[in-house]
C-alpha cells in the first residue's frame, strides 16, 4: 500500500533554553508557508502540570493540522488562511470600514454602538478576541452604563454587526448566538418615576438648578436630552412645544401642562436657549447625586424622564394614538410598551390594597 504523505506538517521551533513554539509547514502553489500557532511547549517537562500542558497543546495543534490538511485537499486552504489573516486584523478597522459604507436609517445608532464598544474594550482588538465571553461582558456593560431602551437597542445592533462580520467571513463563528438580549419593557419599568418620586425630587436639592428644572420639564413633556439641550424660546408657541426631534427628524407639537408652564415661568428670559445645561457626563453625575438626596433608588437619566412621561400618560388613561403623537414615535409598536406598563402599574396598585 502506498504511504500517504502529509502535506501539512507540524514543526517545533526552539525559542528559549526550556521551551519551543509550534507552527505548521506546507507549500501552496510552490510557495512555502510557515503558519505560527502561538502555542508553546516545554522541551523537557519536569512536573505533572508541565506534562499535562504539553499533552493538551499537542492535541490542539494536531486538530489544527488536520483541519489544514482537509482544507489543502479540498482546495479551501487559501480561503481558510485569508479568514485567519482577517480575524487577526484589527476589529475596529473592519467595523470602521463597514460603517463608512453603511446607509440604513439606524446609522447613528450603529455609530453609538461602535463608540460604546470602543470604550468598553479599547483598541487594538483582533477579531479572534471577540468571543462569547467578551460579548457577554459587553452586554452587562451596556446595562450598567446606559438606561432605558438603550442597552437592548445597542446590543441588538451589536448582534447585527456580528452577523455581518460572519457574512463577510471576517469571523468564523457567531459569538453572540447564544446570548439573550435584554427585555426592553423590564428596563422601562425600572426607570419610571411615580408622582411621589417626582414630588421627592422637586423637594430635594440637586446642586444644579438648570439640570433640575430641565429634568422635571422632560418628565412633563417627554423630550430627549438632545432636544431639551437645544430647546429655544422660539420653540414655545401658544403654550405648546413645536420642534423637530433630533433622533427621528419628526415634527412634534406637545401641549404644556401647568407643571411645565410653571417651570418655564421660573426660567431666565432673554436667552436663546431655555436651559443652560452642561455636558452629558456632568448631567449624569448630578442626577445620581440628586436621586440619593431624594432617597430614590432608581437610575436617574433623561431617558428615565421620557419613560416617566409616556408611562404616566398611559396610567392616567390617555389613548395610544395621542401618546404616540406626543412622544414622536414613528410606530405604535414602541408606544404599546408604555401602555402595557401603565396597565400593569394600575393592576399592581389595585392589588396592593389591604384585605378587610
Amino acid at each position: 500500500m502506498q504511504k500517504i504523505t502529509e502535506k501539512v506538517k507540524l514543526r517545533l521551533r526552539k525559542t528559549s533554553d526550556e521551551s519551543s513554539t509550534l507552527h505548521l509547514d506546507y507549500s501552496i502553489n510552490g510557495k512555502r508557508n510557515r503558519e505560527p500557532l502561538n502555542l508553546k511547549v516545554y522541551d523537557k517537562p519536569r512536573t505533572i502540570l508541565e506534562r499535562q500542558h504539553n499533552k493538551e497543546v499537542f492535541t490542539k495543534a494536531g486538530l489544527i493540522r488536520n483541519d489544514r490538511e482537509k482544507q489543502f485537499f479540498s482546495d479551501e486552504i487559501d480561503e481558510a488562511l485569508d479568514r485567519k489573516k482577517r480575524s487577526n486584523s484589527d476589529f475596529y478597522e473592519y467595523v470602521s470600514s463597514y460603517l463608512t459604507s453603511y446607509t440604513k436609517k439606524d446609522k447613528r445608532t450603529m455609530i453609538g454602538v461602535f463608540n460604546a464598544f470602543a470604550e468598553f474594550a479599547p483598541p487594538p482588538l483582533s477579531g479572534k478576541e471577540v468571543d462569547e465571553s467578551l460579548c457577554l461582558k459587553f452586554r452587562d456593560y451596556l446595562s450598567q452604563n446606559f438606561s432605558g431602551e438603550t442597552p437592548a437597542s445597542y446590543f441588538s445592533r451589536f448582534k447585527k454587526l456580528i452577523k455581518q462580520a460572519l457574512r463577510d467571513k471576517y469571523l468564523k463563528i457567531n459569538p453572540v448566538e447564544d446570548i439573550q438580549n435584554f427585555k426592553a419593557e423590564e428596563t422601562i419599568k425600572k426607570d419610571v418615576l411615580t408622582i411621589d418620586d417626582l414630588r421627592a425630587l422637586k423637594a430635594a436639592q440637586c446642586g444644579n438648578e438648570a439640570i433640575k428644572t430641565a429634568f422635571l420639564f422632560c418628565c412633563n413633556t417627554g423630550l430627549r436630552f438632545v432636544d431639551i439641550k437645544i430647546l429655544k424660546w422660539e420653540n414655545i408657541k401658544n403654550n405648546e412645544i413645536v420642534i423637530e426631534q433630533s433622533k427621528t427628524n419628526t415634527k412634534v407639537e406637545i401641549p404644556l401642562n401647568d407643571n411645565a408652564l410653571n417651570i418655564l415661568s421660573e426660567c431666565k428670559k432673554g436667552t436663546e436657549y431655555i436651559f443652560d445645561l452642561p455636558s452629558h457626563n456632568a448631567v449624569v453625575k448630578s442626577l445620581q447625586t440628586w436621586a440619593k438626596r431624594a432617597a430614590i433608588d432608581k437610575h436617574l437619566t433623561f431617558h428615565c424622564a421620557r419613560h416617566t412621561f409616556g408611562t404616566n400618560l398611559a396610567f392616567y388613561g390617555n389613548d395610544i394614538a395621542s401618546i404616540s403623537e406626543l412622544l414622536g414615535h414613528t410606530s405604535l409598536k414602541h408606544t404599546m410598551k408604555y401602555v402595557r406598563i401603565g396597565k400593569e402599574l394600575k393592576q399592581k396598585g389595585v392589588k396592593s390594597l389591604p384585605n378587610f
